[in-house]
């Protein structure tokens, strides 16, 4: 096999050239910064990044991100998630997840499937949800876990979290199964714990699997090891996903060929100008949400992502965050 660049003499050198996703099936067992680690051994790339942390227990989707859609992180952040969750009910753990310790176990004698789906809905839209303490949230300069490793426990405030859909896959009670597609900041853990609660018995989770981050899901995810086999590769570009790829159906301005120059400079683009041809964007992917009003991006002639747009108050297209050059 043709070696990558990044590799000289069984070192490697830094790699300027790799920008943009790769879409990893994350194994059991390892930490999400794992998986970071060794792919940035593999191609080269100083700047690597994860798009949202995946717990080790949890297995799925966790998109890397190359060299400059590093910048894109917050909107990895806002894409949605799909989730395979396995709920135990009759049990209660501090961790929220059978990782824990058992603090209570309850008899789900009385739980039917028809009150397991009846209840579901309650739990979709917009809902208010206390972060888990075993989490990475921060308070008062420390990580919730940190706290909650010395036995101890703060108050948290509900957070508006929002939840697109829920659907009982199966029910072997006291066991559901569910799929889950959620936004920012939402926590299966939660949802479970909240889910037993509801129906008077606990439950913790007892298996998750990640199954999309918007445009990636697990039938485009590369396998750990297969993922830097491609980034060793001689072709190691042709294994990611563009920058462009994690805004589908944003309103796009595709600039000409000449004018790239003062796009990558921070210079406006006028309204109505010979510089651009407007390009409309629709999507009604609900893992991939669309723009705020007033905001699009910019495409180069070839397509590749030149900027991302806002619309000022006088009407102009204002570059604030450029690519590439």
């Amino acid at each position: 096999m043709t070696r990558n660049p990044a590799y000289r003499m069984g070192t490697v050198v830094a790699n300027t050239s790799l920008h943009g996703f790769l879409s990893i099936w994350k194994p059991n067992g390892m930490t999400s910064f794992d998986v970071v680690k060794r792919l940035r051994r593999a191609s080269g790339v100083k700047r690597v990044g994860h798009g949202g942390t995946l717990d080790p227990a949890a297995e799925g989707v966790l998109p890397i991100l190359f060299g400059q859609a590093t910048r894109l992180s917050s909107r990895i952040e806002e894409l949605a998630k799909g989730y395979a969750a396995e709920i135990l009910l009759g049990t209660v753990t501090d961790t929220l997840d059978m990782d824990g310790t058992v603090l209570e176990t309850k008899t789900t004698d009385d739980v039917t499937d028809d009150a397991v789906r009846e209840i579901i809905p309650e739990f979709i839209g917009e809902i208010q949800q206390v972060p888990p303490m075993y989490s990475a949230l921060k308070h008062q300069g420390q990580r919730l876990y940190e706290i909650a490793r010395r036995g101890e426990e703060v108050e948290r405030e509900p957070r508006t979290v929002m939840v697109y859909g829920v659907e009982v896959e199966s029910l072997d009670l006291p066991r559901i199964r569910l799929s889950v597609a959620c936004g920012r900041g939402m926590y299966v853990r939660s949802l479970a714990a909240d889910i037993g609660e509801r129906l008077g018995c606990g439950g913790v989770l007892d298996g998750l699997q990640r199954v999309r981050v918007g445009p990636f899901n697990e039938h485009n995810s590369l396998g750990l090891e297969e993922a830097e086999e491609a980034l060793a590769g001689g072709d190691a570009a042709a294994a990611l996903a563009p920058l462009e790829s994690v805004f589908p159906g944003w309103p796009a301005v595709q600039v000409r060929s000449g004018f790239t120059g003062r796009v990558r400079s921070g210079m406006d683009l006028a309204a109505a100008s010979g510089d651009w041809v407007s390009v409309s964007g629709e999507s009604d992917d609900v893992f991939c949400p669309g723009p705020e009003a007033g905001t699009a991006v910019a495409l180069a002639p070839d397509g590749s992502l030149l900027a991302l747009l806002k619309r000022t108050s006088s009407g102009r297209w204002h570059p604030h965050t450029v690519f590439g050059g």
